[in-house]
């Protein structure tokens, strides 16, 4: 069956996020009351308002990251290898160099 095949970031990506995105804190509103009750932190991460489409036309969102110091990463397109469909491969860009793209070993663990 052919279909596209989101992959996402690396590893190494990953764990950079992990570390360096600013985290906020996370509410859900009380049924009883109304009032706001607190439910923990979550990574600073939003649409980015940018998408890759998949072979059908269908639309993958990309995120953008507010990292600790208020600046912003955004997830874009690295490469796409062909197998059964598109294999999405992305990475980070700040300030529009591009970082933490997939080796060419990384690649090839998804393509064996």
């Amino acid at each position: 069956m052919r279909s596209t095949q989101y992959i996402g970031l690396n590893n190494m990506a990953r764990e950079w996020l992990q570390e360096y995105t600013r985290l906020v804190k996370t509410e859900i509103v009380c049924p009883h009351c109304g009032g706001t009750i607190p439910n923990g932190v979550r990574q600073a991460k939003s649409p980015s308002g940018n998408n890759i489409m998949g072979m059908c036309g269908e639309q993958i969102p990309l995120m953008k990251y507010t990292i600790q110091d208020g600046n912003e990463v955004y997830e874009v397109e690295d490469t796409v290898i062909w197998s059964s469909g598109p294999m999405i491969f992305t990475c980070l860009e700040m300030d529009g160099i591009k970082f933490f793209c997939w080796t060419e070993s990384e690649l090839e663990e998804y393509t064996r």
